[in-house]
């Protein structure tokens, strides 16, 4: 149970970080804090597993379940006075202090495991960037690029050092550098959360990099059989966006020729409003109508078709046209 408690709490702190983050106030940093924030969310599920699920950890600080985790990291503080030579205990020590957001703290627990270490760590290296990178507010000092690029070195495959990685490479207008280390992470099929929060920075940094519109939405427009010979020369197709709930006009539309199947792509050019905020990974409804007459009103004769998607995912979303009465 003792476990649990630790786990619980580091948790709890890691969201906190998630959470402030996009709250720096510098929007020369907003895309930097964002990754900064992702990349605390995906390593901190990892810190907390291996925090929680550690035997050595529950012999390091074997206590009764009332302690609070700030107790149960301070008892592994005084057992690495006594014990000061233990690697892996200051590696440890280090990252918890990053999980409860004491970076100094875990900048002089991991560079003390890091004099210790008999050669090169990558991971070690990789938290130690990541603890002065946290400290510093998201800004990637030259000793914080060094360390990173230290560890993609000795780790090309650490999920943790790809991340920074890109960071890092975004941080000095390398955004193909970054991309690609982003896309290197996705090929290692994460969880769909993680996925989301990728793909979104992908695409912030292709927007940056290039004046091409945002992609929103892929789709593929089908019709129904029956539906065939409702279409002559007056009817047209449309395809559009908006948010659940909301009345009022779409967010994105576009005006097509009758023909199915068809594929489509909303993007950022397809806007009502050129500078509307669009995060992506936002849930929005993706609407069809087929609509008699050409005009922009609904009437009884129209097919209309609905679903829910994400802004910015790469699904290609299928609506199949049918008869209102189906």
């Amino acid at each position: 149970m003792t476990r649990f408690y630790l786990a619980s709490a580091l948790l709890a702190a890691v969201l906190c970080l998630v959470m402030l983050a996009p709250a720096w106030r510098e929007r020369r940093r907003l895309l930097i804090a964002g990754m900064t924030g992702s990349v605390v969310l995906i390593g901190g599920g990892f810190l907390v597993y291996s925090l929680s699920s550690s035997a050595d950890l529950a012999s390091l600080i074997a206590a009764p379940a009332t302690d609070s985790p700030a107790a149960m990291v301070g008892r592994l503080a005084r057992r690495l006075e006594r014990e000061p030579d233990d690697i892996a205990g200051w590696k440890m020590l280090g990252r918890s202090y990053i999980a409860m957001q004491q970076y100094p703290l875990a900048i002089r627990a991991l560079q003390r495991a890091m004099a210790l270490a008999p050669k090169s760590d990558g991971e070690l290296s990789v938290d130690l960037a990541e603890a002065i990178v946290l400290r510093d507010g998201g800004e990637i000092s030259d000793r914080a690029g060094e360390l990173i690029e230290e560890a993609l070195a000795q780790a090309p495959d650490s999920g943790k050092a790809l991340f920074f990685g890109a960071l890092a490479a975004r941080n000095r207008g390398d955004n193909q550098t970054a991309v690609a280390r982003l896309r290197k992470l996705l090929s290692r099929d994460p969880p769909p959360q993680v996925r989301q929060l990728l793909e979104a920075q992908i695409l912030a940094l292709d927007a940056a990099n290039s004046d091409a519109p945002v992609v929103l939405v892929n789709a593929r427009i089908e019709i129904a059989p029956q539906l065939r010979a409702r279409i002559d020369e007056r009817t047209v197709l449309f395809v559009f966006l908006r948010r659940p709930g909301r009345l009022g006009p779409p967010l994105a539309v576009k005006r097509l020729k009758p023909e199915f199947p068809q594929d489509v792509t909303l993007t950022s050019a397809d806007l009502m409003l050129r500078d509307a905020a669009l995060p992506q990974g936002e849930t929005v409804e993706l609407t069809a109508r087929l609509d008699s007459d050409g005009n922009a009103d609904t009437s009884a004769e129209d097919a209309v078709v609905r679903r829910m998607t994400a802004l910015g995912s790469r699904e290609v979303v299928t609506l199949e046209l049918v008869p209102a009465d189906r």
